[in-house]
């Protein structure tokens, strides 16, 4: 009897190696088992004290926006802009504060924005070791209140043992074309949105591949955690009833430092700079949105978009 239960068992796991497999396709496997680990595996955090708003870009990649009255401090993780060792680019985009209303003040009155990059890494017991700070900037006492928005940008040094997909590579794009660029994004957007409402999580996630693997690597997952992912992305979207929210208040977005990026960004208040594919839900009594942000890019020769850079985020739903 206990033999016939542990066949079972194995059965049954086996039955669900086979569906998961069947999950993921070729090029999506070959990624994931491309991914390394590192001996030394160094992080870069952004952090952020400033009673403005603003938008931080490396490598001409958004990365941190902050448009919330009552936020003062900002922070995140910025390896996946980091496509290799050397010198980073960042661009600093400063506004006036925003009012509870998503509108902005008239003018920048008392203003202070400091800002942090900082290194840390993974130790042995999977912890992150003390941070060290590798770049700071302050903005100087300067009367802003003519200014519809202050830039800056400069250069600094990073250190990565990885090598991300380039997107440099792609094809550079013109503003000149942006409505053509813009009518092309929305139609690959849009397939995205209706896969995801549609309970096709593998053809949503394969769409995402380039972007997923860039992530899975610029933070060190392992094989096994980045397979984990990937599945438990298909299963959320092929086992629950989900809709999206309607693309709204938005703007084609040509980026990176070589132009050869594109996005579509949201311009409203609150939610200026980030993703049109929002989730809102209700979590213990309070509204939040679930954000994939998605960055696409031409490979040369090709005549399709592909997605090369995504992130989740997830926040409390305002404006």
């Amino acid at each position: 009897m206990k033999k016939t239960i542990q066949l079972i068992l194995l059965c049954v796991f086996l039955q669900s190696c086979a569906q998961n497999d069947q999950n993921i396709n070729i090029n999506m496997k070959n990624l994931i088992d491309n991914l390394k680990k590192y001996d030394f595996e160094p992080i870069y955090q952004i952090k952020v004290k400033s009673n403005l708003s603003y938008t931080i870009a490396i490598n001409g990649i958004p990365i941190l926006n902050k448009y919330e009255a009552d936020l003062f401090f900002s922070g995140n993780n910025i390896n996946n802009c980091i496509q290799k060792s050397g010198i980073q680019k960042i661009d600093i985009k400063l506004f006036p504060p925003i009012k509870e209303d998503g509108t902005f003040e008239d003018y920048i009155g008392n203003n202070s924005f400091e800002l942090t990059i900082e290194q840390t890494a993974w130790d042995r017991n999977g912890n992150l070791e003390k941070p060290k700070s590798i770049s700071n900037y302050q903005l100087s006492k300067i009367d802003l209140s003519n200014f519809k928005s202050y830039s800056y940008n400069y250069d600094f040094k990073a250190d990565v043992p990885y090598e991300l997909i380039d997107w440099n590579e792609g094809e550079k794009f013109d503003l000149k074309d942006s409505l053509k660029l813009k009518e092309k994004a929305i139609h690959f957007y849009e397939k995205l949105k209706y896969s995801f409402e549609n309970k096709e999580g593998e053809k949503y996630s394969n769409s995402l591949q380039k972007g997923l693997f860039n992530i899975y690597q610029a933070n060190y997952y392992t094989k096994k955690d980045a397979l984990d992912n990937y599945i438990k992305k298909i299963e959320f979207i092929n086992n629950e009833e989900i809709s999206l929210s309607s693309f709204e208040n938005y703007k084609v977005q040509i980026l990176g430092n070589n132009n050869n990026l594109i996005s579509l960004k949201r311009i409203d208040g609150y939610n200026i700079g980030e993703g049109i594919l929002r989730r809102y839900y209700t979590k213990n009594n309070a509204e939040k949105v679930q954000i994939d942000d998605v960055i696409l890019y031409k490979p040369k020769g090709s005549d399709d978009f592909e997605v090369i850079w995504y992130m989740n985020q997830m926040k409390g739903a305002s404006m």
